[in-house]
This record gives C-alpha cells, structure tokens and sequence, in this order.
C-alpha cells in the first residue's frame, strides 16, 4: 500500500506492461540486426548482377549461375554476421569492466563511507537502506561534484559490480523522501538487469555501425584500386569497379540505416525501463510523491542549469534519471519519456504544470523543509521515526552506531566481520578462535577485533548481517594481497571447529562469494538452465524441504510448508526429502546446481523458497537466515513478496 494522502496506484501492473513491451523491443531490436544481414545479402547480389559476370580464361564475360549467388549468400550471410557479432564483442567488452570505470569517466568521485558531510552522509544512508530492503550488495556511492543540476545514474554489469552516482544537485536540492525515491529507481535499474541490458544493446549497435564503417572506408580506397588498361580489364573492368562502387555505397546506406533503426529501438526500450523504474520505485518506497516529487523538480529547473556537462555523458545518457540535454531531443531518439507522462503515470492528479524555481532558492526552500521536519540544525544518522521509513530504516536505527561506524573503516570493517565469525554458544571453539586470530593478525588489525568483539556479542544476529552488508563496500578498498590475506583469516576462523554451520556458511557465502567476484577470483554466475530438468527439480525440492523442516516443529506444519514451495514453481510428481539427508553439505551441493539456473527460474525458486517459511504467517530467525543465505548464495536480490511481509510485520 501507498502512503497516506496519496493516490493510489497499481505499481505491479505498470511493472508488468514495462517489461512485456521491452520484450517486443528488443525482439525488434533483433530482427533489426536480421534484416541488415538480409540488406548486405541484396547489396552482394545487385554487385554481382551490375558487374555482368566473370571473365573466363578466354576473355568471354561469363553470366553468374544459380549456385553462385546461392553460394555467394550463404558467404555474405556468416561474414556479415560474423562482423556484428565481433563489433558487438569488442563494444561489450569494453562497457563490462565495472560501475567504477563509467562513474570515474563521468567524473565522479567516490563517497567516503566515513564522511561527516551532511548531504553525503544522509545519501549513504538512503543507499544503505535501500539496499537492506532489496537484498542486494550495497553499491559504492559516487558523486559528480561539479554538476548542479537533478540526476543520478547506476552502473555496471551486473550487482556485484554495480555502482550509483548522483549529482552534487540531486544531494542538496531534493528532500529526503525525493532522495530516498531517486535511489530506489536507479536500485531498480540494477535489480531488473537494465544496465545489461544496456550494454547489450549499445553492443549491438556497434556491431552494425561496423557496416557503416566497412562501406565508408570502401569508398575512401576505391580511387587507389588499378584496373589497368588491358583488353580483359577494359571489357570488364569498369563493371567491376561500379559493382564495388555501387556495394560500398549500400553498405553505408544499410549500416547507416540499421544504426538509425537500432537507435530508435534502444531509445523505445530505455524509455520502458525508465517507467519500470519509476514504477519500482513507488513499490520500495510505498511513496509515490518521492520520486514523483524529484521528477516535479526537474522539471521546474532551467533547461541549461538541469544539463549533464560530462562530456562521457552523452554516450551514457540512456542511464541517467531524465534527459541530460537541456534542449528537447526528438521522440523517437528521446532516451527518456516526457516527465510529464511520467508523472502521471504514479501520480495521475498530477496538472503538468512545473513552478520555475532557481537552484538557489530551491536549495533554501529545502534546508528550510528538512531543518523544520528535523527539529533541529543538523541531521543525526536516522533522523526519521522507524514508522515512517519501515523495518529496514528500523534496522539501521537500532545498530550500535560504534558498530556501523566500524563497517566505514577499512580496519575495523574486516575487525567487525571476524568478530561476527566468533562462536557464540562453544567456549571451546571461541578460545580456538581467539588464539588463531592472535597468531596470524597483525597487531593493527588484532587491537580492532578486541576492541570490537563485546559490542558485536551483544548485537542481534539480523543486526550483524545488517552491518556485514554495509561493510561490504569498504571492504572493497582493499589490495588483491589484503583480501586474500583477510579471506584466509575468514575460512580459518569458520573451520576451527573442523565444521561449518547455517551462520558461518551464510556469512561465507555473502562475503567471500561477492568479494571474489569483485576481485576476479570467481566469475560471476551465467545460469542459461530455462527449464526445470528432472535433476534440477530434486536439487530444488531438497532445499524446500530443509526450509520446510527448519521454521516449523509439526509434520503437518512442515508437510504444508513444503507443498506451499512445490506450488508455487508448479513442480509434479515429487516428493519430500527425510531431515537426514538435508544437511548443510548437502544443501551446498544443491546450490551449486541450482546457480546454473536462468535468471528468471532462479526468481521464481526464490519466491518459492518465501512461500515455503511464510507458509504459516510468521517468520522466525533461522528461516530468516536461509533466505538471505540462498539470496546471497544465487546472486539473486530478494524477491518483493518478501519485503512486503517485512515491513508488514514491522507496522
């Protein structure tokens, strides 16, 4: 539900016809790249036909046969093919090393987790709980000192590499509800897949800009090609030349026109994503006058004092919030619907009219607002009632503020994570601990984790795993060396014991799976498994089952918990596995299985993996672990249903 004094609005129906036209987009976008292979086919054959033949060994013009344009197709089609799909190779390749080099070519700078700022500090904690709510990795914060104007943009290839920017405008001149429905649309670009997406495409398109290039670079070397004055070539030889001609002139028609095509189709789709986007937005947040209110903003602000001035900008501007150019671009190369529709789309009463304000004026009026809602001059790290924010603000709130101030710090960020490895309930196994930790620390890192420990004793378990998450980003900063180094303190500290139980193995999996992914230690997970084979299924009923036994004590509890999961993937013919064959061994080896699975089956699991502990209306802390677990183990965020019960039981 929306908030209060709000219109009401049907957010997963906006989702839903988002991404059904991006479909069709994108098949479009395909047959795009189909019918200029087709085109360059044709181009082969009208140089063929103009040239009137081969010459033969006798001097005679030879007619081409049949088989020749037959063979001469199936040559054009595969080169052709072969040509785009190296431009697209090269393009990908060069757009897939990470959020970090596109926010750094934009000019950005990273955020200091430590930072007293005040804008910066209030934007990192908007990121932070948008992430606790989406049940992603929190992404480096990025900001674009020197553009004044509203606009954000996430980058990278996946969320494991993702981060988010924001301008200096968009910190300072929103209010906290527009700041926090700003980030919760860019974290919708991330969790739908757009900026693959994006990359795909822009892939695409330059694998038939190639063409283009092909036919132009013909035609500049078409005048140093000799054709000599020789009988043979006299008879021939202008025919020749004006096919070559005639060929490189329709391939800069074709390329250009294919580029042309694939622009309008990628615009098409980036303005389907900014509806999603937007849509998702309302749906993290429950507000549609945030984000509405940001675009309302935007909207008022002058033309040339809203523009992006990067000039890496522009080939990024699909990314972006709204419309980098301060000048309206055409509707069909407009990567960005009309503000106006956009508004109206999440706040149908809105009138389409945009009050001009100045940046100065506006940035009063805001301070003025904030300060008045505060109570007083300066923001604290959670300056609103949980209430109003939801469990996950709730969340941050309730953190030891020592415990999340150590998460910002380098040192005491991997202090707090082997703190949090400690065993709770076996003395011996803590004092094993505690020696290894003692031998193989440096004395920097030893003082941090004595210091830290009590505090991390009295912290609740959804608190630590809270406050792991938001050290994940510093932990970042390390050296390849330092990472390892701490990855190895990690694994000792886990099998001191010589075994590994639910937390340790969650906890390994959120951090050392996401850091080596970032680190290039492990590539990130490719699922192409789009159907549910026989042996997949076992794997899945295997990890239903040991949720089914985990949050219920009655057989007929756990029997309807795990036919709850069975119903929701729609599986047939299978059967409940005994708790002695669903160790946690076990549930490793069907993990690894299971992350060969697509994308969208890997949703739909996770969703059946909800159903299976919400089956009977509450949610205890083990079922809460092995969600975020199976989360972190997929790389999958956590599905939407889940944040919904959350914050129900936290109102």
């Amino acid at each position: 539900m929306v908030r209060k004094g709000t219109v009401a609005m049907n957010f997963f129906q906006l989702q839903d016809d988002a991404r059904a036209r991006t479909r069709w987009m994108v098949g479009a976008f395909i047959v795009s790249a189909i019918l200029t292979i087709a085109a360059v086919d044709g181009l082969v054959f009208l140089a063929m036909s103009s040239s009137g033949g081969t010459v033969n060994q006798w001097g005679e013009v030879v007619p081409y046969q049949q088989a020749d344009y037959l063979f001469a197709g199936v040559v054009t089609t595969l080169v052709t093919a072969l040509v785009i799909g190296l431009g697209s190779l090269y393009k990908t390749v060069e757009l897939s090393h990470g959020g970090e080099t596109v926010a750094l070519a934009m000019g950005a700078k990273r955020i200091d987790p430590a930072t007293s700022d005040f804008a910066e500090r209030r934007l990192l904690n908007v990121v932070h709980e948008m992430a606790l709510a989406s049940g992603v990795p929190v992404p480096p914060v990025y900001v674009m000192e020197d553009e004044l104007g509203i606009n954000a943009f996430a980058a990278g290839f996946s969320p494991d590499d993702a981060v988010v920017a924001v301008t200096r405008g968009c910190m300072e001149l929103l209010t906290r509800d527009e700041l926090q429905g700003v980030v919760a649309h860019e974290f919708s670009h991330i969790l739908n897949g757009d900026m693959r997406l994006d990359i795909r495409m822009m892939g695409l398109l330059n694998g038939i800009l190639v063409i283009f290039l092909i036919g132009t670079y013909i035609l500049r070397n078409l005048y140093y090609v000799p054709y000599g004055s020789s009988r043979d070539n006299d008879r021939n030889g202008g025919g020749v030349i004006l096919a070559i001609m005639l060929f490189a002139l329709g391939l800069v028609v074709v390329g250009s026109l294919g580029w042309f095509l694939g622009q309008v189709i990628k615009a098409s789709v980036s303005r389907q994503r900014e509806f999603l986007a937007d849509a998702s937005a309302v749906q993290f947040t429950r507000n549609p006058e945030g984000i509405g209110g940001a675009l309302k903003k935007i909207g008022g602000i002058e033309a040339r004092e809203r523009a992006v001035h990067a000039p890496a900008a522009v080939e990024a501007s699909h990314m972006f919030l709204a419309n980098i150019s301060g000048s309206l671009a055409s509707y069909f190369l407009a990567t960005h619907p009309p503000l106006v529709e956009r508004i109206r789309r999440i706040l149908p009463d809105f009138d389409g009219h945009f009050p001009k304000v100045s940046l100065e004026k506006l940035q009063e009026k805001v301070w003025a607002e904030e300060a008045e809602k505060r109570g007083e001059k300066q923001e604290s790290s959670h300056p609103f009632s949980p209430e109003r924010l939801g469990i996950f603000a709730a969340i941050l709130a309730a953190m030891d503020p020592d415990l999340k101030m150590a998460s910002e710090g380098l040192f005491s960020a991997q202090a707090l994570i082997l703190a949090t490895l400690l065993d709770r309930k076996n003395a011996d196994v803590h004092q094993k601990q505690w020696a290894t930790l003692h031998e193989t620390l440096s004395s920097e890192l030893w003082a941090e984790v004595e210091k830290i420990s009590p505090q991390v004793e009295e912290a609740t378990e959804e608190s630590l795993f809270s406050l792991v998450d938001l050290a994940i980003p510093t932990l970042k900063q390390m050296s390849l060396p330092q990472y390892q180094d701490f990855r190895e303190q990690m694994i000792r500290l886990i099998l001191a014991d010589g075994e590994v139980d639910l937390r340790e193995y969650i906890l390994q999996m959120k951090v050392i799976r996401h850091l080596d992914i970032f680190y290039g230690l492990r590539k990130q997970s490719r699922g192409h498994a789009t159907q549910w084979t026989p042996s997949l299924r076992q794997e899945a009923v295997v990890v239903f089952s040991r949720l089914a036994y985990s949050g219920n004590e009655t057989e007929e509890a756990q029997r309807g918990a795990w036919e709850a999961a069975v119903k929701t993937v729609d599986f047939q013919d299978v059967t409940m596995v005994p708790a002695e064959r669903c160790d946690l061994r076990r549930m490793d080896a069907a993990f690894q299985i299971l992350d060969g699975l697509s994308a969208s089956l890997k949703q739909r699991f996770l969703e059946a993996c909800m159903a299976c502990v919400m089956a009977d209306g509450r949610v205890v802390e083990s079922e809460i672990l092995w969600i975020h677990g199976i989360s972190a183990v997929l790389g999958m965020p956590l599905p939407v249903e889940w944040n919904e019960k959350r914050l129900e039981e936290s109102t």
